[in-house]
């Protein structure tokens, strides 16, 4: 794992500038991932790259339905050349049960029609019965699925004639439904019998035209949660997105390997529309899928969230400020920094519930009566606190602190 920077402040500080005076910067010799939260993407569309360069961009501007089509073909593509044990941890994450089921859903069938015509004609029928000067013949064609009504994914649209013995052979194979049931212990044995159903549908597409553009099936993933199947399409917005991100990033990973060459991800604005959770979670969940790949990472974000585990900063961030374009370190206390302080010292804004400001204020009035700090000083800090709140508890709390911080100091000066 390489370098992770978190560069948090306001809107106008420059923070979206920066990651793109780095793309700028870098695009030539490094490998780069651009990914967008914001609803305005502020990354060019890349095109003619020197390497190999990814973007994600913002979630607004999908619908969940694309979503769920990338992640589908993502895990299409894991399941073959991947060890599906990356599945697995995407899911954990997101907070799914740690099995899923891929279901094989038939994209067309074998029909069977019959047909009468003069004894004279001439029948492509593989099937006869003579009756008199009529015959009745039975074509056998190749249709759409009527179970998946309209079918945006099939490559022809009309019936296609097949041969009786391509009939005879495989129209149960190619009219059935089949589950793959994946799970963490098993998915070894459970993969492999995947990828025979994959290669048995490639053998058969051979033998219809135009071979190389033929899909037999559709694959359809029901994911698991609290004991409860559901379909890929039902998960949340966050859900997907999550699950989107990881595979993104793998795929960057994995492509852009050949080149050997440095890479670089640049992200901005992740927080947005983004539950708490997974701000708080977002970093480590990154850096768990990169894993020892050598990968420096960019954040610009308004959420101290992004940066912090467990309600303290993660090791191994920088944190930054930024000023005039350039970034510098961020003014806070090392020592003792949480959620809570972070907010209030880098936006001035106290949070509700706010532990930070009871510790803070309760050192603030020792460090008076033990002469470390001046009343005016001290008075300061907790009316601008007040200031800062839009909490009515806390503003009643800080006028509490206000009115001992006075007695305290009519004690001191007799």
């Amino acid at each position: 794992m390489g370098k992770v920077t978190v560069i948090l402040g306001e809107n106008g500080k420059g923070k979206t500038r920066f990651l793109l005076s780095q793309y700028e910067k870098y695009k030539d010799s490094k490998c780069i991932a651009t990914i967008s939260n914001s609803l305005i993407n502020p990354f060019p569309l890349i095109r003619d790259a020197k390497h190999d360069s990814y973007a994600l961009r913002a979630r607004q501007v999908y619908s969940p339905n694309l979503f769920a089509r990338s992640i589908n073909n993502y895990f299409d593509r894991l399941l073959v050349n991947a060890n599906p044990k990356i599945l697995f941890f995407i899911l954990e994450h997101v907070g799914f049960d740690g099995d899923f089921i891929v279901r094989r859903e038939p994209m067309y069938h074998v029909s069977e029609s019959g047909e009468s015509g003069e004894s004279s004609g001439i029948s492509k029928s593989s099937e006869s019965s003579e009756s008199g000067s009529f015959r009745i013949s039975f074509n056998y064609q190749l249709e759409p699925s009527p179970t998946l009504g309209e079918n945006r994914y099939s490559t022809f649209t009309r019936t296609m004639p097949v041969a009786p013995g391509f009939a005879k052979e495989y129209s149960k194979f190619i009219g059935k439904a089949e589950e793959f049931h994946l799970t963490y212990s098993r998915h070894i044995h459970q993969s492999q019998n995947y990828r025979d159903h994959l290669e048995a549908e490639k053998e058969i597409a051979k033998l219809l035209p135009y071979a190389k553009k033929r899909t037999l099936f559709r694959n359809k993933y029901f994911f698991k949660k609290n004991g409860i199947f559901f379909p890929l399409e039902n998960a949340s917005s966050g859900e997907l997105y999550i699950m989107s991100l990881a595979l993104f990033i793998r795929r960057f990973l994995h492509n852009t390997e050949k080149h050997g060459l440095p890479r670089l991800i640049l992200i901005d604005e992740p927080e947005n529309s983004l539950h708490p959770k997974w701000q708080r979670e977002y970093i480590g969940f990154i850096k768990g899928f990169i894993g020892y790949d050598a990968v420096d990472i960019v954040i610009a974000t308004h959420s101290p969230l992004i940066a912090i585990d467990d309600g303290n900063y993660s090791e191994g961030i920088s944190l930054k400020g930024i000023e005039d374009g350039v970034l510098v370190p961020v003014r806070h206390n090392e020592n003792d920094n949480n959620i809570e302080q972070v907010y209030y010292e880098l936006f001035g804004v106290l949070t509700p519930k706010n532990r930070y400001l009871s510790e803070y204020c309760n050192d603030l009035l020792k460090r008076f009566t033990a002469n470390k700090i001046s009343y005016l000083k001290a008075e300061g800090a907790l009316t601008a606190m007040r200031e800062a709140s839009f909490d009515s508890d806390q503003q009643e709390f800080l006028q509490g602190v206000l009115e001992i911080l006075k007695r305290l100091e009519g004690k001191l000066n007799g």
